[in-house]
């Protein structure tokens, strides 16, 4: 595990917080941002009695939690990018998946003039955007497009709602004005 990754996933496992169960929550029982439909997905069993269920989430442990981040989430393109936006990407791949994360990173490098193809494919044109820009200002574009997509969660299903507050928080992770 690399220093960039281990200075990422810290404050997203602030972010994600510890054991819940939110019957919105469309991820079931989750413990460190780790969810029981991510652990069934995976077929990853905690506690080793053969069924991937809550009590897994439950045992889970912060030090588990950063191997199935890095594991899962973290991928070699994100060593290439400045530091502020490796953790930012990182965190909103664990928070909304990585392609979502990918897409909004494609459509901050748009709004900044860019035109690339918003597909949450990190290929060669979107890296090579990255080096016009100074990291703070994508960062920046990044966590504006981030919070139109949760306004936009909202707006789809309003039960959502209940958890703008803390996905705003999340947005402004970063973000310098």
């Amino acid at each position: 595990m690399t220093t960039k990754f281990i200075n990422s996933v810290l404050p997203c496992i602030q972010h994600e917080g510890g054991y819940n169960d939110i019957k919105s929550d469309k991820g079931g029982a989750t413990n460190y941002g780790i969810s029981l439909r991510f652990l069934k997905g995976i077929n990853e069993d905690i506690d080793g009695d053969g069924v991937v269920t809550y009590l897994d989430i439950k045992k889970l442990t912060k030090d588990d939690a950063i191997s199935l981040y890095h594991d899962n989430f973290w991928k070699a393109i994100y060593e290439k990018m400045p530091d502020k936006l490796a953790a930012k990407v990182f965190d909103v791949s664990v928070n909304a998946g990585s392609s979502r994360s990918h897409i909004l990173l494609q459509r901050a490098l748009n709004k900044l003039g860019e035109k690339l193809t918003v597909d949450g494919l990190l290929g060669q044109a979107t890296l090579n955007s990255l080096v016009k820009y100074a990291d703070q200002v994508i960062v920046n574009s990044f966590c504006e497009v981030q919070l139109e997509f949760y306004k936009g969660l909202v707006a789809k299903d309003a039960s959502q709602s209940k958890f703008l507050a803390g996905w705003t928080n999340r947005a402004k992770y970063l973000r310098k004005l």
